[in-house]
């Protein structure tokens, strides 16, 4: 990370957020940097904030993770962070840099259902008072190897939400994720109107 981080520059930065739909800034947040000319590399860390994997994700959209990366989160790394009231919980780096784009604080996880007690020790951590867990909207239910069918944002967010020890909801955007939101225009006033429609749950 730190040599692909060296030769990142913020002409790159602005490039990338601007096809993603988010701010360079959100991107510096999470310490993304460029590994070569079409993939991106984003660090996962544990709930103490230790460098556990790094997630890549190529031009077209696909995403992998270095050899021998465990699942961690993505965690804003900026010591002007305010305190917050909220965090919010979506999946993935790109999701997770829409959020901070909005002026919200944002822990990002894995994947719908990865990482869940990490990511509640995080939530722990943060001080914050209440969490938002933003759960991607999966076209269909699909089935596990056993023949159960479950749906991966939604039953992800139920497992999460479990675990969490502060007042949480889940929140279904009208999109496929927090970054189409944004990308549609999509602001922090909606983002909170929407949110004060949730039903909330009590640890």
């Amino acid at each position: 990370m730190q040599r692909w981080s060296g030769w990142t520059t913020h002409l790159d930065l602005e490039e990338f957020a601007n096809s993603l739909g988010v701010n360079a800034s959100s991107l510096m947040m999470l310490s993304a940097a460029k590994r070569d000319k079409t993939t991106w590399a984003f660090p996962m860390v544990d709930a103490a904030n230790f460098l556990v994997g790094i997630r890549l994700r190529a031009s077209n959209g696909s995403k992998f993770a270095v050899t021998g990366s465990h699942q961690g989160m993505f965690i804003p790394q900026c010591r002007s962070i305010q305190p917050h009231n909220t965090v919010f919980l979506p999946e993935g780096p790109t999701n997770t840099a829409a959020a901070l784009s909005l002026g919200k604080h944002a822990i990002g996880r894995p994947s719908s259902n990865g990482a869940v007690l990490s990511v509640a020790e995080a939530v722990k951590r943060s001080g914050c008072k209440r969490a938002v867990i933003v759960c991607d909207t999966d076209p269909d239910r699909v089935w596990d190897k056993t023949g159960q069918d479950f749906n991966p944002g939604a039953d992800g967010a139920e497992l999460l939400a479990s675990h969490l020890t502060i007042p949480n909801c889940t929140l279904l955007l009208p999109c496929k994720d927090m970054r189409d939101f944004v990308k549609g225009g999509g602001n922090a006033l909606t983002l909170d109107y929407l949110v004060n429609q949730c039903v909330w749950r009590q640890p």
